[in-house]
């Protein structure tokens, strides 16, 4: 229904709309049909024969919108986190050390929050289907943009943020990128993950890892290697304690000198062959 007058009086030919009322439209529109109110050019309106006030805005759990239910059925659920098994490091001549574990329990999308009220959600929907929503219903209030795609974010009310990106993500910062997170940050890939440091190759373009007091630094790989590689330059080890290392086979260093200084004791255990090779050997 809409509301206004004509402006050429009873020949009712110059019509001027100043306003809508919501109806129920008693039939689906059909391509070159000019017959009431209707898309007859696209046959995109009305999409119901029900009221044709959005179906996000009326709110109706027997009767929801197609995105809200594929929302609900797309949710990402039990997405493994990082789990550092606990281990026991032999040390040589002493006991062993244990290094405690840190459980990565899944973590799962947050179910979305929509619960609106008519008439206190405020939707746009578009004829290809991208979808604004400000839900001012009131404990309720939400912000929701979704592409028709899936991409989009929806934030509930408590400030909770849901990001979620169908296809690829890209971010492009021209300046300085800061990031500050007050909690804890956890990255789940299941792919592989590559970061490329001082690309333009200035000088003290460092990266940089800083792990605050009472803290440590994991690395597990459950199966596979460890490279630590330089191509031109030092590897410099420096421990505040001990520098213990627990292989299962051997150990392995191969260097065109070897040095080292020690203070104190050196303590050595061999059970099996002790085999020194030199040119000269100097024991003094």
């Amino acid at each position: 229904w809409v509301v206004g007058f004509f402006q050429d009086g009873g020949d009712a030919q110059q019509p001027i709309v100043i306003g809508t009322l919501p109806g129920v439209p008693s039939e689906l529109p059909t391509q070159g049909n000019n017959k009431g109110f209707q898309d007859e050019v696209n046959a995109n309106y009305p999409k119901y024969t029900e009221t044709d006030v959005n179906r996000l805005a009326v709110g109706n759990d027997d009767n929801p919108h197609m995105s809200l239910t594929i929302r609900q059925a797309d949710r990402e659920q039990n997405i493994g986190r990082a789990d550092f098994n606990p281990v026991d490091i032999r040390v040589a001549n002493l006991t062993p050390r244990n290094l405690e574990g840190d459980d990565g329990t899944n973590f799962s999308e947050p179910t979305t929050p929509y619960d609106a009220q008519y008439p206190h959600n405020h939707v746009y929907e578009s004829e290809g289907g991208h979808i604004r929503e400000i839900d001012d219903t009131p404990g309720k209030e939400r912000i929701h943009e979704r592409h028709a795609s899936g991409s989009g974010y929806e934030i509930g009310p408590d400030g909770t943020k849901v990001t979620r990106v169908k296809g690829d993500n890209y971010d492009l910062v021209t300046g300085n990128d800061f990031a500050h997170i007050k909690g804890n940050s956890s990255t789940t890939t299941d792919g592989g993950v590559k970061v490329f440091v001082n690309a333009d190759a200035t000088s003290n373009s460092n990266y940089t890892i800083e792990v605050g007091n009472n803290s440590n630094v994991n690395i597990q790989v459950n199966k596979g290697n460890i490279n630590l590689v330089t191509s031109e330059g030092d590897i410099n080890l420096k421990s505040g304690k001990s520098i213990v290392m627990d292989a299962a086979q051997g150990i392995h260093m191969a260097a065109k000198t070897y040095s080292a200084e020690i203070d104190g004791n050196w303590v050595e255990k061999v059970t099996g062959t002790n085999t020194k090779t030199g040119s000269k050997i100097n024991l003094n």
